[in-house]
């Protein structure tokens, strides 16, 4: 214990020290900045999820966080942002931009039956290959450079 305080008190400023971590993790997202923020060792908040109740609150942190981005990401698919546009180096006015990108993800997050990836097994590939190729039209230092590519593939 430090010099003069009581369990109490070292439990309440312990507390103190979760709360502004959390609540910059709420913010932030990232553990890097939430301890540079609540100005502890990054490594404090792993010592803490030792603790259940913390481990519990951190959850709910990090659930706020993910709402954070997910209402950020949906806000740049569907209401956008503008952006200025610029003739021979003047503004001449503002064109709305948006992120399909983004906006695909949050579809196959949504409805991934619906917007899932879907890819053909078109089975094993094959390992010969034929060409029906004229090769009376290439000359004989092409046919000699072809030749030597098919011994070297084993043909």
């Amino acid at each position: 214990m430090a010099k003069g305080q009581t369990r109490e008190q070292l439990k309440s400023a312990k507390r103190l020290r979760q709360d502004t971590f959390l609540a910059a993790y709420s913010e932030a997202g990232t553990i890097g900045s939430a301890a540079k923020a609540a100005r502890i060792n990054r490594r404090l908040h792993f010592k803490w999820m030792e603790d259940p109740e913390y481990a519990e609150r951190f959850c709910e942190a990090q659930e706020q966080a993910h709402d954070k981005l997910e209402s950020e990401a949906r806000r740049r698919a569907v209401e956008g942002w503008t952006e200025p546009v610029f003739y021979e180096g003047e503004k001449v006015g503002e064109k709305p931009k948006y992120s399909d990108n983004l906006l695909s993800f949050l579809l196959k997050g949504a409805l991934p039956e619906k917007y899932k990836e879907r890819y053909e097994d078109v089975g094993e590939p094959t390992k010969n290959i034929n060409y029906n190729v004229d090769l009376t039209q290439l000359s004989n230092e092409e046919l000699k450079t072809l030749e030597e590519m098919a011994d070297k593939l084993g043909g």
